[in-house]
């Protein structure tokens, strides 16, 4: 099995957290964990005033040349969703042959 350096970022409302973990020989162990507080963020924007100085107090003590993968954990307020609704109308009758038209919908 193939040893992994990785890390994950959670970026909260009014904190920042990192951890660095390692998977070894299919065990998983905690190497690092930081949690800087920050100024947050409103109607979808970040507050700028802290956000550079809090991030890199985050990461200041990892190795990044050692990580080979970073997940990032985002607030539902910086995700979308789209919703979209399809009809069809056909010109002629169709033979559902025997199925109903929420059979091919």
């Amino acid at each position: 099995m193939q040893n992994s350096k990785f890390v994950v970022l959670d970026i909260g409302s009014g904190k920042l957290r990192l951890a660095e973990l390692e998977l070894e020989e299919g065990k998983l162990e905690m190497d690092g964990y930081v949690e800087v507080e920050y100024a947050g963020f409103t109607d979808g924007a970040f507050i700028e005033d802290d956000l550079q100085d809090a991030c890199e107090k985050l990461v200041s003590d990892i190795d990044v040349e050692e990580v080979d993968s970073v997940y990032v954990g985002v607030p539902s307020e910086f995700c979308g969703q789209i919703v979209k609704e399809v009809t069809s109308t056909f010109d002629a009758p169709l033979d559902l042959d025997g199925h109903t038209k929420d059979e091919f919908m």
